[in-house]
């Protein structure tokens, strides 16, 4: 065989090098896909999940007593002391909401501030959706955490309801921003978070962060992560939709920051 004849057997044939060239963009493919579907996939099933350290790979911050904390170089959220988030005792929090409805059946007034205790601040006109809340609990308590998944959903439909506004004046609590009828990501945060806890799902946390899009001097973002049935979920809690943040962006492509508050039952 001559030396021509060699090199011609080693050089590909144009069919040959295109189908070389087909089948490494397939490989290449499978791997990108394999890749972001594992991402996805560990996102979705939380950080360790069915764990109480679910949050432990971001810094847990304690709310200072000056009212400021840093959370990222571009990113301040403000807690005055009166706006805090606090502990939620769960027998308080089902009768202070079950309170609130049986009082806007007869209207409110000063007189009956003892009754609806912490929620006195609730106007009738501003809760009527709350029967739905309370029907829900107890469909839960008597169905178990099987159901909380459903629970879930329903609240945070419900609190999407609630219109959205910036506000400025750092965290509200629940009953003011009921009483408003309004609020930002870091109110109704809050305010699910406390639903959420009221209907018998045992840990629940606020985390901040910042969108995947997030350019410096942006504002931040809060959300609500909840383990419903061994599994944590990012809970948007602006617009009804659980999973789509109010930027239309997907909550999972979030960077989470910081997780301010977390409720683990002791019960």
């Amino acid at each position: 065989m001559s030396k021509s004849s060699q090199r011609k057997e080693l050089v590909p044939s144009g069919r040959e090098l295109i189908w070389f060239i087909v089948w490494l963009g397939l490989a290449l493919g499978l791997v990108f896909l394999a890749k972001n579907f594992l991402a996805w996939d560990q996102q979705g099933r939380g950080i360790v999940e069915g764990s109480d350290s679910y949050v432990a790979d971001y810094p847990v911050i304690e709310i200072a007593e000056d009212s400021e904390f840093q959370a990222h170089p571009q990113i301040e959220f403000t807690i005055d002391d009166s706006r805090r988030p606090r502990p939620i005792n769960h027998a308080k929090s089902q009768n202070a909401l079950r309170s609130v409805a049986k009082v806007s059946k007869g209207g409110w007034s000063p007189d009956s501030t003892e009754e609806a205790g912490d929620a006195r601040r609730i106007y009738p006109e501003e809760i009527r959706w709350l029967q739905n809340y309370l029907n829900g609990v107890e469909v839960h308590s008597r169905q178990g955490l099987g159901d909380a998944y459903r629970v879930a959903k329903e609240f945070t439909k419900q609190v999407g309801e609630i219109p959205y506004a910036r506000q400025t004046h750092g965290w509200g609590l629940p009953d003011d921003t009921l009483r408003r009828n309004e609020g930002d990501c870091a109110d109704k945060s809050l305010l699910l978070a406390e639903l959420l806890i009221s209907s018998g799902i045992e840990e629940v946390a606020i985390c901040i962060g910042v969108s995947p899009d997030y350019k410096p001097g942006e504002a931040g973002h809060a959300w609500v992560q909840a383990m419903i049935g061994g599994r944590l979920w990012r809970i948007e809690s602006t617009n009804g939709t659980m999973r789509v943040a109010n930027s239309g962006s997907p909550l999972d492509r979030y960077e989470t920051i910081a997780t301010i508050w977390r409720h683990t039952s002791t019960s």
